[in-house]
């Protein structure tokens, strides 16, 4: 299927998902566009083991944390098949936006005030 507004092939995670580390071609999506990185494997100055567990999924925030130079962001123009179906891209962020809350941090602060204040009220 292609975007009217773009020209460019739409791809549903689905189709993504079959690109795994055991498929002849490795796909990725970074950011909402789909990326054949088979190509690429060898070259990866990390080592084309990382690029194989991100195989067939959002990889998105992994990329991000690692920090690619302006660089890779280029190299990405050519590995760029399409873009990402838009009701895949709401559901990838929703899944994100879930796990972004600090929760251990957070229960670790609950866990304690309530250690407090049991030795709190033990004193009087």
């Amino acid at each position: 299927m292609e975007s009217e507004s773009t020209g460019k092939k739409v791809i549903r995670m689905e189709e993504v998902e079959e690109h795994n580390r055991e498929a002849e071609t490795i796909w990725t999506v970074i950011h909402g566009k789909v990326y054949d990185v088979t190509k690429f494997l060898e070259e990866h100055p990390g080592g084309g083991e990382i690029i194989l567990e991100n195989a067939g999924m959002d990889s998105s925030e992994m990329f991000d944390d690692v920090g690619h130079s302006s660089d890779a962001n280029e190299m990405l123009t050519d590995l760029y098949i399409g873009n990402l179906h838009p009701d895949d891209q709401v559901e990838a962020e929703t899944k994100s936006e879930a796990w972004s809350f600090p929760w251990i941090p957070t229960a670790c602060v609950v866990l304690l005030s309530l250690v407090l204040a049991r030795y709190a009220f033990s004193k009087k």
